[in-house]
């Protein structure tokens, strides 16, 4: 695998907010000329993509969110959800824009620690596939830190509050790099059933195996320190983990027992796991997240498959997903987790 960094986008929306921050200009036009830059040109393709998580933002949105970002509040709920990660980091700019040293380091032993994730992860054919990779990194307007498109993978600068040193930022990396390929671990066709329990793999896997990260009932793979994951997030679901499995498990049955289709899955695991607020009946509280559940959940689910019976398991499942209960019983009953299992 070969990575390549891009970071020649940076520069100039920096001196642009810095300009606004100390002069009180924002130049429009030059603000036009900065999101036609090709690396922008790249975030537009992809949030023009319905089918993708995290989408929906165009251009004109952009431009009028730079102009307008600490004096209106934004109709796109993407836009608003931003904002205040935005205000947060344009308050501290000068500070927040040294973490980009980080990406000016990169050396080749960096890239094979990646590798090494990447293989630990995927299946052997899939790891020694000779893929190239583009790392963009922009100050923008992405509610996630970053995202894979083909065979960019896109960091926004303005979200990197999670890294704290480089060896965060590679995890991370690996992170994105894993989802693109994800799709070849995936079967040709979907019940609604298995459309429900493969949505939690997507994220679940890729902190389970990339960012080292734990649950209540499932410990990390590696070692004890998780990498580059949000603690408030994760600190909510630890407290209302058992909470959390149950509305899985209700909403496992559901899908096994009714004639929702896939589609209606898909809208089930966007309007209940994949919001950016998550309301707590046993807190008897919401809070504003920034990972959803499907992360800790996925992570649970499909790592404690992992810890028990390793990664080809898993795989094996994915494609053919009529094993999940199964298998999954099993590595919970293996776990000493008997009151987590599906029935």
């Amino acid at each position: 695998m070969k990575i390549s960094f891009d970071l020649k986008a940076i520069e100039p929306m920096f001196n642009w907010l810095l300009k606004s921050k100390k002069e009180n200009i924002r130049d429009e036009v030059e603000l036009r000329n900065i999101l036609k830059l090709p690396e922008y040109k790249v975030e537009f393709e992809r949030y023009e993509n319905k089918n993708l998580p995290v989408c929906n933002i165009n251009y004109e949105e952009a431009v009028d969110f730079f102009l307008n970002f600490d004096k209106k509040d934004f109709e796109n709920k993407r836009l608003q959800y931003k904002k205040p990660y935005f205000l947060k980091f344009y308050d501290n700019l000068e500070k927040n824009i040294k973490l980009v040293d980080i990406f000016k380091t990169i050396n080749d032993e960096d890239v094979s620690f990646i590798n090494n994730l990447l293989t630990n992860g995927l299946p052997k054919t899939i790891s020694e596939e000779n893929v190239e990779y583009k790392i963009l990194l922009v100050i923008s307007i992405g509610n996630s830190m970053g995202w894979p498109y083909g065979n960019y993978i896109d960091f926004d600068v303005a979200n990197l509050g999670m890294i704290k040193d480089k060896a965060s930022f590679l995890h991370i990396v690996a992170h994105e790099i894993y989802h693109t390929f994800f799709s070849t671990l995936l079967p040709e066709e979907f019940t609604p059933l298995s459309y429900f329990v493969l949505n939690f793999a997507f994220e679940g896997l890729a902190v389970h195996f990339m960012n080292n990260a734990f649950t209540k009932n499932k410990k990390s793979k590696y070692d004890d320190k998780v990498y580059a994951m949000d603690d408030y997030s994760w600190d909510i679901y630890l407290k209302c983990d058992k909470e959390l499995f149950d509305k899985f498990l209700s909403d496992y049955k559901k899908v096994e027992n009714s004639k929702i289709t896939v589609e209606e899955v898909g809208n089930l695991i966007s309007n209940n796991y994949e919001q950016f607020t998550y309301k707590s009946e046993l807190l008897n509280k919401e809070f504003k997240i920034a990972q959803y559940p499907t992360y800790y959940l996925g992570c649970y689910i499909w790592g404690s498959i992992d810890l028990v019976f390793g990664k080809d398991v898993i795989f094996d499942v994915m494609k053919n997903p009529s094993k999940f209960l199964e298998v999954y019983n099993s590595a919970a009953k293996e776990l000493g987790n008997t009151d987590y299992l599906i029935k």
